[in-house]
């Protein structure tokens, strides 16, 4: 795919427009009406539509978008925060979703690195994000689960696989819709425990993973670095450049992976991901 275009200019599409640019690919395309940027009649000369508005909007937009094109979508994560519109989308076999959390640098060298090390006995991942009550992201997202949470979930499918994931054991609204923690076993007895945290006085993004072998494993998303230490003293560690910003190599990676892929994970692991992100 060389050619996009993007529904949807905010923050996170800006941060598409830059990763598409590190890729060397075109966006043909910018739609996002109350800016002035109104809808075609139809795409074309494009491989793709991204969808980067918000959450709630995406059924809706993916049907304008079915109007103007035939071709692939690709949506921001999470799909919805209802079971019954995500299967509704992904019964189209051209629409998929983007998880540019599973794709950042510290993940992937974890991901390379993982036989080595051992069977997970455990991992926990904590989001935390510094928001304010008028912070705009209240308004326009639906809670620190369903917007931090698919990301902590992607994360853990290149650890463990989502699919041999039980559903969830426990839950706990710490704060309504700011904080989350949510308990889940996996294949082999591995427990899952994600945290997902709008309310705290400074950001910080981590997993911890327990091995079999006595292996531990630190991953920081916003420092993209990631270290290992095993029980008999060998440590391994890795530092992502810092340049560009970390979102933007986040998705720059996802894309460059997508070069390669029609979807960017399967749709039986898109599917598990949103069973264990919603209710209905």
């Amino acid at each position: 795919m060389k050619r996009f275009a993007l529904v949807g200019y905010g923050r996170i599409g800006r941060v598409h427009e830059a990763a598409l640019a590190l890729v060397g690919a075109d966006l043909a395309i910018v739609v996002d009406p109350p800016i002035g940027r109104p809808w075609p009649d139809r795409f074309e000369g494009i491989d793709a539509v991204v969808v980067a508005t918000p959450t709630p909007t995406h059924a809706g937009v993916v049907a304008d978008v079915r109007r103007r094109w035939s071709g692939p979508v690709l949506v921001e994560k999470p799909l919805s925060a209802s079971g019954s519109e995500v299967t509704a989308l992904l019964r189209d076999p051209w629409v998929s979703g983007l998880y540019h959390a599973a794709f950042g640098a510290e993940v992937e060298w974890a991901a390379r690195r993982l036989a080595s090390w051992g069977r997970p006995e455990s991992v926990e991942v904590a989001l935390d994000d510094a928001y304010t009550p008028a912070d705009d992201a209240e308004s326009r997202l639906v809670g620190s689960w369903v917007d931090g949470g698919i990301n902590a979930l992607s994360i853990v499918h290149r650890l463990l696989d989502v699919r041999r994931l039980g559903p969830l054991g426990t839950r706990t609204d710490l704060a309504g819709y700011q904080s989350f923690a949510g308990s889940f076993h996996g294949d082999g007895g591995a427990a899952v425990t994600v945290t997902t945290r709008w309310d705290q006085p400074a950001a910080g993004k981590r997993t911890a993973v327990s091995f079999a072998s006595g292996a531990a494993l630190e991953l920081d998303h916003l420092a993209m670095t990631g270290r290992l230490s095993t029980d008999d003293g060998t440590l391994e560690s890795f530092r992502a450049g810092r340049s560009p910003a970390r979102l933007v190599q986040h998705y720059a990676a996802m894309y460059d992976h997508l070069a390669g892929h029609e979807r960017l994970l399967a749709l039986d692991v898109e599917l598990a991901l949103h069973r264990l992100l919603v209710t209905d």
